[in-house]
């Protein structure tokens, strides 16, 4: 008998074992580590829509070689997007890029504009995590506004930069950080 309760023990141990939480690369619910690397978003964060993967731009890439698209790049590079030229902006979750239903609001109220066409998606995320998951993060999430807008019937023109961690306040505090979580839809017409 005693041989039977330590097998089921031992049974019961392996189930619950293989249900507990999946480790999490580096440190990417806490401070970053330095010297660690992480290959890919953890399959914890990308259990939405796996389309959403997308090139990631520097901030050459989001030129149109044209002045508009000059000037824009240059905001852009410099953190410094005019108040008049942001759209929308929109906020996400801790490790999160799906647009949340309190957020798509602001985007349905900007379709008009989006489809005059000259738009930027400028992806963004806190300082938790490595470069490369922080730039893998920031993508996916200016992808899924941009794929959100296309599901209103805007065109598929809207230039995607993904910046990361690039201008993301360092030990700041929950509602800092919680700021450096966002999108903005830049018009490129504006002056």
């Amino acid at each position: 008998m005693n041989v039977t309760k330590i097998a089921l023990l031992a049974a019961a141990a392996l189930i619950f074992a293989g249900c507990g939480p999946k480790s999490h690369p580096n440190s990417w619910r806490g401070a970053p580590q330095t010297g660690t690397e992480v290959s890919s978003v953890p399959e914890e964060i990308s259990g939405e829509d796996e389309s959403l993967t997308g090139e990631v731009l520097d901030e050459t890439d989001a030129r149109d070689d044209s002045p508009a698209g000059d000037k824009v790049a240059n905001w852009i590079s410099s953190n410094n997007i005019p108040e008049s030229a942001k759209l929308a902006v929109i906020y996400f979750g801790f490790d999160k890029f799906n647009v949340e239903a309190g957020e798509r609001a602001k985007l349905d109220a900007i379709i008009d504009a989006v489809n005059r066409g000259n738009v930027y998606i400028v992806g963004y995320s806190d300082y938790f995590g490595t470069e490369e998951y922080n730039l893998a993060l920031s993508d996916k999430r200016a992808q899924a506004v941009k794929n959100y807008l296309k599901n209103l019937g805007a065109d598929d023109s809207a230039q995607i930069q993904a910046l990361g961690e690039a201008y993301a306040v360092q030990n700041g505090t929950k509602s800092e950080v919680a700021e450096d979580r966002k999108v903005i839809v830049v018009d490129g017409n504006a002056q």
